[in-house]
């Protein structure tokens, strides 16, 4: 699992005819994005897994992969996602949101978010028709982001169909939880 992960981490999947998702597409029009797409994702509450499985290899297989290259990274480092959990004030034990994390249909959260960014060492950018956009970008590499679309409590991808296409810059950078420290981290 690890060689497919990093050899996905740079690429920018583009449309080729995946289905797509129009319920969507007012995150689209609300951030002034244009020559992109929404990709249709499965709605099972694995949808954050489907739609940035989506997003690096143009289709949903590598899904559980991602789920559990998610889990490796919560306990390669350990200590700074105990710290991140008393940071962002989350009532479970580290244990309980592992364990929910780890659990096949139940939804994806900011906790996961950050474990993700860190597994492909890119931030995360996500949109909602709210006026926040968020970025979860753990390593802070400035690298290609995973864009994500977050509408009525489910995650697609969001892809260009040209070489010319804009996506915004987020306006939130609140999971960037620059308080807990990444000096310790090993990036492989």
């Amino acid at each position: 699992m690890y060689i497919i992960i990093a050899n996905i981490t740079q690429l920018i999947i583009y449309y080729n005819g995946q289905a797509y998702e129009t319920d969507h597409y007012p995150v689209l029009y609300k951030w002034y994005m244009s020559n992109v797409v929404t990709l249709k994702t499965t709605a099972d509450e694995n949808c954050l897994y489907h739609a940035i499985s989506t997003s690096i290899s143009g289709n949903e297989n590598l899904w559980k992969d991602i789920k559990l290259g998610m889990i490796f990274m919560f306990f390669e480092y350990e200590d700074y996602f105990r710290k991140l959990a008393n940071a962002m004030g989350l009532e479970a034990s580290f244990e309980l949101l592992i364990e929910s994390s780890a659990t096949i249909a139940v939804f994806g959260r900011s906790f996961n978010l950050l474990s993700l960014s860190l597994l492909f060492l890119r931030p995360i950018y996500i949109f909602e028709t709210s006026n926040l956009s968020f970025i979860s970008d753990v390593p802070c590499l400035n690298t290609v982001p995973i864009y994500l679309s977050l509408n009525n409590a489910h995650f697609t991808s969001i892809v260009p169909y040209q070489n010319s296409y804009f996506i915004p810059f987020p306006n939130a950078s609140h999971l960037k939880h620059v308080k807990v420290s990444l000096d310790n981290l090993n990036f492989y």
